[in-house]
């Protein structure tokens, strides 16, 4: 503050004193922040960002030892707006339908897997178990799917579900795929590459503005909305299983 940085733009990141063991040698704690940086309004100023962040970090190491006064733990608000996306139900419901009756006549193997798990957004969740989560945003909501298959040259996998930000649940949504190691192939984003792709299955349906299907192939010559897979980096080859991460960054309005 003494150096005019406005007090409404800084963030205080409290981490309870009896989770961690703060100090210097091998013993002791490493603690990381991960930054999650997207839609620049200023898309010039954000490439010179990314080029050269200014991240600084300080260490206040006190000359006498003191007892510690922690900060009180905020209380997370709950998340709740009382409104849903149950309406969305039938639409994404008969999509699936639509993809399975599609793709099991084709030569190639489809695989749809609709379950998706939601993984634990907050930071010190993850400290108090002791798991390197690697994310602390209480703005977001991420979910992973395991699709428990690898692609081999006649297969696809079919992205779909309820684009959120159609719906007015988030600001962005994106899925990126993984492989086991964490290395990332692609991202797939609801700016770029969702609105519209269930319109090509499901045409006549309300609300299918609000969805989206995508494939993943090796060869993406027969479809529209597609992300083709090759066998060598950036891709993975037939042996991988792909990993899928949905985050979603939610709508102000809704935290």
């Amino acid at each position: 503050l003494t150096v005019g940085v406005p007090s409404d733009s800084m963030n205080l990141q409290v981490l309870a004193k009896d989770t961690l063991q703060l100090g210097l040698t091998k013993h002791h704690d490493s603690i990381s922040w991960l930054n999650r940086i997207v839609r620049f309004a200023d898309k010039e100023a954000g490439t010179a960002y990314m080029a050269n962040p200014p991240v600084f970090l300080f260490r206040i190491t006190p000359l006498t030892e003191k007892e510690i006064a922690p900060y009180p733990i905020p209380i997370r608000k709950t998340r709740k707006t009382g409104q849903n996306e149950d309406y969305m139900w039938y639409t994404i419901e008969r999509l699936e339908r639509t993809l399975r009756k599609r793709f099991d006549r084709k030569v190639r193997t489809s695989y749809i897997n609709p379950s998706s798990k939601v993984t634990a957004t907050f930071g010190e969740t993850c400290l108090k178990k002791e798991k390197n989560c690697k994310r602390d945003n209480s703005d977001a909501a991420y979910f992973f799917n395991y699709p428990a298959r690898n692609m081999g040259p006649n297969e696809l996998l079919i992205i779909y579900g309820v684009n959120h930000v159609q719906t007015g649940f988030a600001t962005y949504m994106s899925i990126s795929i993984y492989d086991w190691n964490g290395v990332a192939f692609a991202a797939l984003n609801s700016e770029d590459d969702m609105v519209g792709s269930a319109s090509q299955f499901i045409p006549y349906m309300e609300h299918v503005d609000k969805a989206f299907a995508i494939v993943m192939a090796r060869d993406c010559t027969e479809f529209t909305y597609c992300l083709e897979v090759p066998y060598t980096r950036p891709g993975f080859p037939s042996w991988v299983t792909p990993v899928l991460t949905v985050r979603n960054i939610l709508h102000p309005n809704t935290t």
